[in-house]
């Protein structure tokens, strides 16, 4: 990237043109300025010759005394000697805006820009914004200003939040009554069930012991139960089985 044209003290940038060129003009008029006090004090200095010279008692002409040129109007060129001439200063400028361009230092589209006059256009400006200009009518006739106006929608957010915040903390806290009413309720529910289920089991262990306990007795005395002469009779009433390794016919009967 080329920086050295972004630098202050580069002679081709915008700015120091234009610096150079009004310090050109400042100089050009300082010139100008010095000539004209130059030429009036000569023009003084000679006028002050003829008045003298005027004046002298000797009407005659004098040999002795050097003849000069009379100037008839010199009153006009003394005046007329501060006027500019305007026509010679054109030709002067377009001679040196004709050298800057071939040489490449006039930058012919850059003048009268924002950049160059560091100036801003109406867009690039901030707009003004007259806030405490603004006032507003109340319903009483009095005139409150925006801040006024601001400070009491606040307050009114504010009220309104605190409403807000008040309800949802009551809210909550029946539902935690609420919770602990249910968890109350639950664990009563629980207890009860925990005493049902225990008391289950402890007949269910009576039974069997009762169970055991008579089975034991029979035993002792011989006694068969009825499932077991069931059982015996059942296997009584069963036909054999036959091998059909050694009996295919009859397992094919079967």
């Amino acid at each position: 990237m080329n920086i050295l044209p972004k630098k202050n003290w580069h002679v081709l940038r915008r700015e120091n043109i234009k610096r150079v060129k009004d310090d050109e003009k400042k100089a050009e008029e300082e010139e100008r300025q010095r000539l004209g006090r130059v030429h009036r004090a000569e023009n003084e200095k000679k006028l002050g010759e003829l008045r003298k010279h005027r004046n002298t008692s000797d009407p005659g002409p004098s040999s002795n005394s050097s003849f000069k040129h009379i100037n008839l109007f010199e009153e006009e060129e003394i005046e007329g000697s501060n006027e500019r001439n305007e026509e010679y200063e054109k030709e002067q400028k377009q001679k040196i805006d004709k050298f800057e361009s071939q040489l490449g230092i006039k930058k012919m589209f850059a003048e009268g820009t924002n950049e160059l006059n560091k100036a801003q256009s109406w867009y690039e400006k901030k707009p003004e914004r007259h806030y405490d200009d603004f006032n507003d009518t109340s319903i009483e006739g009095k005139k409150v200003s925006w801040k006024d106006m601001l400070k009491e929608r606040c307050s009114k957010d504010v009220e309104e939040f605190k409403e807000a915040l008040m309800e949802e903390i009551k809210r909550q806290k029946e539902k935690e009554k609420e919770d602990k009413k249910r968890r109350r309720k639950d664990k009563k529910s629980s207890k009860r069930d925990d005493k049902k289920e225990k008391l289950k089991k402890l007949r269910e262990d009576r039974l069997k012991r009762e169970k055991e306990e008579k089975r034991r007795i029979n035993v002792l005395f011989g006694i068969k139960e009825e499932k077991e002469e069931k059982n015996e009779a059942e296997k009584c009433d069963k036909k054999p089985i036959y091998n059909s390794m050694y009996h295919p016919e009859l397992a094919r009967k079967r």
